[in-house]
């Protein structure tokens, strides 16, 4: 009869035997955690009285059949059940168990806690928090049974049946512990989350306090206080006083407890001091260890100076990401009250982040950034936070980019620049003064310190350093690196992110100072100088370009392929026929009427197989990884019979001509109008020149991003391949440290599956678009900001014009590439952001509607590259309904749904 387990007594009972509240405090106690004496009344006498009782029929004929969504019916049922239990006989010698263990407490007749311990009480897929009866006060050995047999009750509330039978779990293995504990007559208590619940920060501990005894606060009477406290220092980062109305304590007679009113002065004070809430803190540190680093949600009391834990489980109903282990690399401080947007990453860093690709690529832009801000004299910037990691997406800090306006733009050039701001910021940084003087000093060093930067010389160090570092950005191969040991892989990849790092600090200037600087004078010279009647010049002029780029090539090469397939009838039959990539080029490579297909594809995935995927991530596949990106692209292409980019291509570069005479002409008109034709005609050329380097570059970053792929995906094989992830695609959503951890044994595995699950089920949220990031944050609140898309007028959105024209057709949501066989030809194609894998599409659809990016975004270039009318519209895809016929106005902006349909 194992009906009794002291919670002092050795080894760790599971919950089967003492149910949740009853493991987790035998463990707090065998490690040395302060926690009340006592005993738990374990589900062996449980399931011993049920039997005795003949309750197991009585329950099922009285449960069976009921309406759960009928509360009087449940009612019912439920009360003749505790009747029944109530009522029992308990099981021989039981009773004398229990008036043993109850005198073993204390002096032998203490006041003790009566409390529920379910089996499935705080469990991954239930809670039960706050559903099951306890006791308080209770005294002498009689009444501690009848408490006992009480709680066995309070497992048939019609309460907890009804959560059952949501849950799907079975009443008929309904089994319920009773923790019996002594009293503690508290001077205050509450609850400690070891992490923060509300704004999921793993990095925070929150502290609710009143005085008196917990029951006030575990029964909501009251508003207690708050204090968060930082995991790393214990210190308090935040406080809220609760207005702590009631408290609770222990009868002076002992006869249960008594709620009074609490006195003024007590009100208007903390009821737990940081010092002691620090103390706390540390208990909380240690009872997290236990738990494998998994959250836990702990009740505890405070009386004549000493902690006491009465319970600890872990925290539910809340998806933990761990996001600050994500960028553990951060030396920065991270202040409360930074403002973070998420403009930067919807322009730059599309799609879903994994913990994987964010650890890698933010530590490189982090150090590019120290390095280049060092060099340029600003120490400050180098110095604070610019990127944050949240739930699958990135950050940029907005306070460092106000910082940087000042520094590196004058305000006649700043306004074009400021997407990255909340819009009541813009005004006042439009204007803000800028630091002159920092300026002039940061160009002198550059001059002085480097040969890389400065306007042309940037552009001229990328080809050089894009030359000369290929051969070490292609290798090893992913055979090769089978070969390699742990430590050697760690090695490559550490080499090839510094690789990207050095790049990033020749490129980053040519984005982030020169382009930016010589796009806001085009901008004033045009409004200045032009007096001319074509109010799309801007475009115009920066359209069309005066040498064929890399990635221009690239559609042209994938075009050429699908008009060698439209001229080949049985590829055409195949295309037509194969279920998929794999099958496809399974049987062409299987036909001699495809041997010219087959040959040409070859030299293409030779040359542009590390591309062709959605969005940056590590992520998303590749073409050389994954047939069906081809595949789906030449099916849409033969099938729409797409006109042949260099068709576009010829048409935008004599526009450009065009414009260029015509706005020279009306120029050279003006006083002193040679001088001031060569100052334009300078800086369009570094525009052009830019956006050539713009394209030429990105084909050698995916080849950096490419070789870091092999590694990690052999990383990865090897924690699949020894067990220690349970899908070969986990790796993804481990930071690169955990991965480390991992393999060498370090890890907590119990906190890395939590890790995983949670991470990935966020991100294929974001991936689905059901998880829908906020613009702003403040610290890690939401900051709520106006979007500014809202007209007044229903079903018209205003958006931001991109690319010139207006177009009206019918809108085609979609949210994720490998869904592009949907986009018919002269469909409007509505999607979060597009990268270089969207490319494609563009020579079928008439019209593009963006919920990301800026002037220069790839969507936004790609559609002027083709003609295409194309608006930014934040949140788009949530408000234009797939299929209904809308008009797109790409020289307004504005968007407008036909509501008739």
């Amino acid at each position: 009869m194992n009906y009794i387990k002291h919670l002092d007594d050795p080894g760790t009972p599971g919950r089967a035997v003492v149910g949740g509240k009853g493991a987790g405090l035998s463990r707090l106690a065998a490690a040395g955690v302060p926690v009340p004496p006592g005993f738990v009344v374990t589900t062996e006498a449980y399931v011993a009285f049920v039997e005795l009782n003949g309750l197991n029929q009585t329950i099922e004929s009285l449960i069976s059949g009921v309406d759960y969504d009928n509360p009087d019916q449940l009612a019912v049922a439920t009360g003749q059940i505790q009747e029944r239990i109530v009522a029992g006989e308990l099981p021989a010698g039981l009773h004398e168990l229990i008036a043993k263990a109850y005198a073993g407490i204390g002096a032998g007749d203490s006041y003790v806690a009566v409390r529920s311990s379910g089996t499935a009480e705080d469990t991954g897929e239930a809670s039960f928090a706050g559903l099951y009866d306890s006791y308080l006060d209770i005294r002498g050995a009689e009444d501690v049974v009848n408490a006992v047999r009480r709680c066995w009750a309070s497992l048939w509330t019609p309460r907890c049946a009804f959560y059952r039978n949501r849950l799907g779990l079975d009443p008929a293995n309904a089994e319920v512990a009773v923790v019996v504990q002594q009293m503690v007559a508290a001077d205050c208590a509450g609850v400690l989350f070891t992490a923060n619940p509300v704004n999921e920060r793993t990095d925070e501990m929150v502290v609710n306090a009143n005085w008196g005894l917990g029951e006030s606060i575990a029964s909501g009477i009251v508003t207690p206080d708050e204090l968060v406290l930082d995991m790393n220092t214990l210190k308090v980062k935040r406080t809220t006083l609760g207005t702590k109305e009631w408290r609770i304590d222990r009868a002076a007679n002992g006869a249960g407890t008594t709620k009074t009113e609490t006195a003024g002065p007590d009100r208007s004070r903390f009821s737990l001091s940081p010092e002691d809430a620090a103390r706390l803190g540390r208990i909380g540190l240690q009872v997290l260890e236990m738990a494998d680093g998994i959250p836990q949600d702990l009740e505890w009391t405070l009386a004549d100076g000493e902690f006491s834990i009465v319970q600890s489980r872990d925290i539910t109903g809340v998806d933990f990401q761990w996001d600050e282990d994500v960028e553990s690399w951060q030396t920065a401080p991270d202040p409360e009250d930074t403002v973070w947007s998420h403009t930067w990453a919807k322009a730059f860093w599309t799609g879903g982040v994994t913990p994987l690709f964010y650890s890698l690529r933010g530590r490189e832009l982090r150090n590019s950034d120290e390095r280049l801000f060092a060099l340029w004299g600003f120490d400050d910037l180098a110095k604070m936070r610019r990127f944050k990691y949240r739930r699958s997406t990135v950050y940029f800090s907005s306070d460092a980019d106000l910082l940087y306006y000042r520094y590196l733009m004058p305000p006649s050039l700043r306004q074009h620049s400021l997407a990255n701001l909340p819009p009541d910021w813009r005004d006042d940084a439009a204007v803000a003064p800028l630091n002159l003087a920092g300026l002039l000093r940061m160009h002198a060093r550059v001059r002085a310190l480097t040969k890389d930067h400065g306007p042309l010389r940037t552009i001229k160090s990328v080809y050089a350093f894009i030359k000369e570092r290929t051969p070490e950005a292609t290798s090893p191969t992913a055979e090769e690196l089978r070969h390699y040991s742990d430590a050697e892989l760690r090695r490559e990849l550490t080499r090839k992110a510094k690789l990207f790092e050095d790049y990033l600090t020749i490129l980053r200037p040519a984005f982030h100072v020169y382009s930016a600087t010589a796009f806001g004078i085009l901008r004033e010279l045009l409004q200045s100088w032009y007096d001319g009647e074509n109010e799309y010049a801007f475009q115009d002029l920066i359209s069309g370009l005066p040498k064929r780029t890399a990635m221009l090539q690239e559609q042209i090469d994938l075009w050429e392929l699908a008009d060698l397939v439209r001229r080949t009838p049985r590829v055409v039959e195949l295309l037509d026929s194969s279920a998929d990539g794999a099958a496809f080029f399974a049987a062409v490579r299987d036909d001699p009427a495809a041997a010219e297909f087959v040959n040409r594809y070859d030299e293409f995935l030779a040359m542009h197989g590390h591309r062709g995927h959605q969005d940056r991530d590590l992520w998303y596949p590749r073409r050389s990884e994954s047939p069906d990106i081809d595949f789906l692209a030449l099916r849409s292409m033969v099938a729409a019979n797409a006109p042949s980019p260099v068709e576009n291509e010829h048409r935008l570069v004599a526009k450009r001509k065009e414009t260029t005479a015509e706005v020279l002409e009306r120029i050279r008109e003006k006083p002193f109008g040679m001088i001031r034709v060569e100052i334009f005609k300078t800086v369009l050329d570094y525009i052009h020149r830019f956006l050539i380097l713009r394209d030429d570059e990105r084909p050698f970053a995916d080849t950096i991003t490419m070789g870091k792929k092999r590694a990690t995906t052999e990383l990865g094989r090897r924690l699949y391949e020894r067990g220690l992830i349970d899908a070969p695609d986990e790796y993804f959503f481990l930071a690169e440290y955990e991965i480390y951890d991992l393999l060498d044994g370090r890890a907590k595995r119990k906190l890395t599956r939590a890790k995983i699950r949670n991470r990935r089920k966020v991100f294929e949220a974001f991936l689905a678009r059901t998880e829908v990031p906020p613009d702003y944050l403040r610290g890690n609140s939401v900051l709520e900001v106006d979007d500014g898309t809202d007209t007044g007028l229903e079903g018209v959105f205003q958006g931001v014009a991109m690319s010139r024209g207006t177009v009206t057709g019918t809108a085609r949501i979609i949210g994720d590439l490998r869904n592009i066989g949907r986009v018919n030809r002269g469909e409007i194609l509505v999607c979060n952001s597009t990268d270089p894998g969207w490319t494609p599409v563009f020579g079928l659809i008439s019209g593009l509607i963006l919920e990301a990016g800026g002037m220069l975004s790839h969507g936004a270039c790609l559609s002027r590259e083709y003609g295409l009318p194309a608006v930014t519209l934040p949140n788009a895809m949530q408000k234009i309904p797939d299929g209904a016929t809308i008009t797109v106005n790409g020289d307004t902006g504005r968007v407008t749904v036909n509501i008739d349909e």
